[in-house]
């Protein structure tokens, strides 16, 4: 089984982000407002969370996973977002809402 890492990116590995991104409507990011967090599969970033910075928390939008890691990478980047944000676990609609540990 791959080892599967899950870490919050600095915005030097922002540009990283937009490439997963491209297959997803050319999305780019905005450091000054998001943290994005990633999950790198055997050290490829298979997926991507972005998370909104706002005045009473973060708002994540959407998990963006690349095609050849679907089923591999999105809960375990929802579920690093969770562990370094407070607050409610994100439901990701389509999918069943994680336990927080």
């Amino acid at each position: 089984m791959p080892a599967t890492t899950v870490r919050e990116l600095t915005p030097a590995e922002f540009p990283l982000a937009e490439k997963v991104w491209t297959h997803y409507r050319n999305q780019k990011t905005d450091p000054e407002n998001e943290r994005i967090f990633g999950a790198f599969v055997d050290g490829v970033l298979a997926a991507t969370a972005r998370c909104t910075r706002h005045p009473d928390g973060l708002e994540m939008d959407c998990v963006f996973t690349l095609d050849a890691y679907k089923g591999q990478a999105a809960q375990p980047t929802r579920t690093g977002v969770c562990e370094a944000r407070p607050g409610p676990v994100p439901h990701i609609e389509g999918e069943e809402p994680p336990a927080r540990s």
